[in-house]
């Protein structure tokens, strides 16, 4: 197994079926699209389970996000809640397999989303991202305008950081 087939799991679950119903309304929508961008982008199947936990419990009744659950259990759609054990079940095996410090490279161009992901934050506007507990961080990433106004990640040595000027 890949990658590819624990998103499309998720895709073909809860989110395809969730944007297909002709009674969910478009803000519900729209939060299932940004759910599936964020799948889309994953390379590491643990990753992705990482990213499915925030649904390992429901979220009790009247707190932020409980509305989407709602509208899915009024429409019988699959939660993502539900998704939860079985997408861990099928994929048991790979659940570990997850993004590390060591597959950053230096001096190698990563994605806002490669970065977003190993700090498990899921969005790609933040201009920093720490990884670890202040004060014993195990990495901090910029994001910096280096070519053409492109906006590539870099993963900054020690010996490197030098000579880049804030």
């Amino acid at each position: 197994m890949d990658v590819n087939d624990a998103i499309n799991f998720v895709i073909e679950e809860v989110e395809q079926p969730a944007l297909d119903h002709p009674d969910l309304e478009e803000k519900f929508k729209g939060k299932v699209r940004s759910s599936r961008t964020v799948a889309r982008q994953m390379k590491k199947i643990g990753d992705l389970y990482q990213y499915l936990k925030r649904f390992e419990n429901i979220v009790p009744e009247g707190s932020p996000g409980r509305d989407l659950y709602d509208r899915f259990q009024a429409l019988g759609l699959k939660t993502y809640e539900e998704l939860f054990p079985e997408f861990a079940e099928k994929f048991t095996y790979y659940l570990e397999d997850v993004t590390t410090i060591d597959d950053f490279i230096v001096d190698q161009t990563y994605t806002s989303w490669d970065i977003a992901i190993f700090a498990r934050h899921y969005n790609t506007m933040p201009g920093i991202y720490t990884i670890g507990e202040e004060p014993y961080y195990q990495a901090i990433f910029v994001k910096a305008t280096f070519e053409q106004g492109k906006y590539p990640y870099l993963c900054i040595s020690k010996r490197k950081r030098k000579n880049i000027h804030f």
